[in-house]
């Protein structure tokens, strides 16, 4: 005898109360209460199918009643109650997951309707919440897990998991999981459950025929049956058939279209599987591609994680190659901040060859010619790398532009084969070098200059003092202390005005800084024993890089 189903009836009103369980009685067991609270009070401790709400009830109204039950029940059936038909009521029906509303005053034929409406949806509700039940039960830990693949060793664990838990489902005696090889694209064997080793072969054989394309889609899997196979299988099928095997069902492992392997199940009866097996299946075969394309991704971002690596390590040795560059003129100075850096990234050696024969080995390293002379034809146009057999390891050559010319060769050493990264580190290199040495030579070259001035200022026939725009005497050549019998550490960081006492340098100087150009004018001077002197004084504005006026230089010769 079939269950009968649980009705409760929940109305403040005795009359509507009572009319629903005169008209329900006969049919299904129902139990009537007068408030919200006693219907959540009831919902907690009996089964229920179908609840007939009022929506209008003093105390907890039956939209509250209705969100207390479903957070208790969530299977529930509702059916709301109402006095009063509305666009309002129908969007409160489905907005709260009701299944229908009943219209005051109602008939025996209204509430039949929506009573078997209630109940009609609460069996379909139960049969696919069984069936997907059981399907989720199946697969909640083959999510689990294919969701923690970490490594090689993890990977295969997962799958067999997938493997032992599909066969035992399906009903099949063995299993094998296979995944392409690299570029070349052929099934390799992961695992094989219950498999006798003699047949592993075979199963990739098979493995093949999915993954060369003879299924009907990406995801549909193929049936072989031994007794009925294609003459082309016919070393399969005795094989197979000699150790008790009639029948395999094959799947391609394919994840967004992209193919990965195949998914091999073999049963000692030649059975077709339903299509329910064959869904089943699939939804294993789905699993299996999501934990190979994740240990994919997993080894991609790895790579790709050791490569960013490397990149900032390089890049920061860069940045500090080139802050050296920039605040040191020092050769010398900038190419041990090269090595340096070079050899925190673990290469071996670094030689810089010239032209004229010289060789700098700023690491401690035998190198293939310590004499050996370029010519600028033998310097490679970019760089490049080629296996130094002697040593057994590669060397990168890179030619050091100066003024667009090649004249240096950096040499670096390597176990390793360097990747691409590699060669632009050492190009990005090779350019640092060359600007610090154009930087050396300019460096020489200002201080060539810096030294005849500082000479032909020192040995003029003329007084030469420079000045801030304080006053304050910052340099004193020897004809200025021939002219006011000051030496040099006398004077250096007093006020000029101690030797130009009048107003006149001041007014001149104000004159210069405002036109911008040199001054000229005669006044009174004072050497250090007091004595005036009469002196001719040109005064001119000292500027930096950008023509900002920083100091004055003072030009002062004796007329006396």
């Amino acid at each position: 005898m079939t269950e009968r189903a649980k009705i409760l009836v929940v109305d403040d009103e005795l009359g509507p109360r009572e009319s629903l369980r005169m008209i329900l009685k006969d049919r299904y067991d129902v139990t009537t209460v007068d408030s919200g609270i006693s219907a959540v009070e009831y919902a907690k401790l009996n089964p229920v199918d179908l609840v007939l709400l009022d929506i209008r009830m003093p105390g907890l109204n039956g939209i509250e009643t209705l969100k207390k039950i479903k957070q208790i029940r969530p299977e529930v059936e509702v059916v709301l109650i109402t006095a009063y038909a509305s666009v309002d009521t129908a969007q409160e029906a489905v907005r709260y997951d009701a299944v229908d509303y009943l219209i005051k005053p109602f008939s025996r034929a209204d509430v039949n309707k929506v009573v078997e409406k209630g109940l009609a949806r609460r069996r379909e509700r139960l049969n696919s919440t069984y069936e997907l039940k059981t399907l989720q039960e199946q697969m909640h830990a083959l999510t689990l897990v294919s969701s923690q693949v970490g490594s090689q060793r993890e990977l295969v664990s997962v799958l067999s998991t997938i493997g032992k838990e599909a066969a035992r489902v399906l009903g099949a005696d063995a299993y094998a999981i296979c995944s392409l090889n690299g570029e070349e694209r052929s099934p390799t064997r992961l695992l094989c459950g219950k498999l006798p080793e003699k047949l592993v072969d075979e199963v990739a054989r098979a493995a093949r025929r999915v993954i060369a394309g003879e299924t009907v889609s990406s995801s549909e899997p193929l049936v072989v049956s031994f007794p009925d196979a294609a003459s082309s299988d016919v070393t399969t099928r005795e094989l197979m058939m000699q150790q008790g095997y009639k029948s395999m069902l094959l799947l391609p492992l394919s994840y967004r279209q992209k193919l990965l392997g195949a998914l091999v199940f073999c049963y000692r009866e030649d059975k077709p599987p339903s299509q329910r097996e064959r869904e089943l299946a699939q939804a294993f075969a789905y699993q299996a591609a999501v934990v190979l394309q994740t240990n994919q991704l997993y080894e991609e971002l790895r790579n790709k994680a050791t490569e960013l690596t490397q990149k900032v390590a390089q890049l920061s040795i860069v940045r500090d190659i080139s802050a050296a560059v920039l605040s040191n003129l020092d050769l010398d100075a900038v190419l041990d901040s090269i090595t340096a850096g070079l050899q925190e990234l673990g290469y071996k050696g670094v030689n810089i060859s010239s032209l004229d024969g010289a060789k700098r080995e700023v690491m401690a390293e035998e190198v293939e010619s310590p004499s050996r002379t370029l010519a600028p034809n033998s310097l490679p146009k970019q760089t490049e790398y080629k296996w130094w057999e002697e040593k057994k390891q590669f060397k990168i050559a890179a030619p050091i532009m100066v003024d667009e010319k090649p004249v240096y060769l950096l040499e670096v050493h390597t176990p390793k084969e360097p990747n691409g990264k590699e060669i632009e580190l050492i190009s990005m290199l090779s350019e640092q070098i060359a600007i610090a040495i154009k930087n050396s030579q300019l460096y020489k070259e200002i201080n060539k200059t810096k030294n005849y001035l500082e000479s032909l200022i020192q040995n003029a026939g003329d007084a030469i003092i420079t000045t801030n725009l304080n006053d304050e005497i910052l340099s004193w050549n020897k004809a200025a202390e021939r002219v006011f019998q000051y030496s040099p550490t006398e004077v250096i960081g007093r006020n000029i005005g101690e030797l130009l006492p009048g107003s006149d340098y001041k007014k001149n100087k104000e004159l210069m800084i405002n036109y911008q150009q040199p001054k000229s004018f005669e006044t009174k001077g004072q050497k250090s024993d007091g004595t005036p002197i009469d002196i001719d004084v040109t005064i001119s504005p000292v500027e930096d890089a950008d023509q900002n006026i920083i100091g004055v230089s003072t030009v002062i010769q004796d007329v006396t």
